[in-house]
Formats: structure tokens, sequence, C-alpha cells
């Protein structure tokens, strides 16, 4: 009976741990809408009003071939209506940012902050 006991407890744990890597991942960032397209945005993360106003009117190009660069993130967005290039926003990351550059996620929420 302790051996069964000992099984059951062991697998419970096991289930707990398991169900707990589930959970989604998020992440928050503030930053400034580069690009707003049909389903996704470029959004320029950790970048000042300042640091906006210097890259606002630069290609895509040209953004990437920066040295140093800005954090760059296509955000995948279902709700691009109400978002406009240059609105300062606070987004809510569902899962990982892919690594490249820039990188891509999916954004659970975007809050225009100014």
């Amino acid at each position: 009976m302790k051996k069964l006991n000992g099984i059951f407890f062991t697998m419970l744990i096991v289930v707990v741990i398991s169900g707990c890597s589930l959970l989604e991942k998020s992440a928050e960032m503030e930053g400034y809408i580069l690009e707003v397209e049909t389903d996704h945005i470029l959004f320029t993360e950790n970048t000042s009003q300042e640091e906006y106003n210097k890259i606002k009117d630069l290609s895509f190009e040209e953004l990437t071939s920066l040295k140093p660069g800005p954090s760059l993130v296509y955000l995948t967005y279902d709700k691009t209506s109400d978002l406009h290039k240059g609105d300062k926003v606070a987004v809510t990351i569902s899962g990982d940012i892919q690594a490249s550059y820039p990188g891509e996620a999916k954004a659970r929420n975007i809050k225009v902050i100014e």
C-alpha cells in the first residue's frame, strides 16, 4: 500500500509540474508604433520621444541598417484599426519574442498611453 501511495504521489507531482510549465508567458513593453498594417504593427521598444522623432520617417531598410539599431518588433494583433503611426503604446506580449531582427511576437493587448 505504501508503494502505491508513493507512485500516486509521484504522478501527482509530475502532473502539477508539467501543468505549470504550460502556463502562457507574457511580457510588457512600452514604445512607439512605426508602421500599422491590417494584422500587425512595427513597434520600437524602449524608445524616447526624441529617439522616435529621429527614426520615424526612415524606411524599413534604413531602420534595420542603423548601428546600433533600435529595438524593433513586429507584433501580430487583430485590432490594428484603432492604432496609428506615432502612438505611444503599452504592449502585453503573449508568449515569447522570436529572436530575429526585427523580433516577432503576438500581442495580447495594445493600449495607447499618449
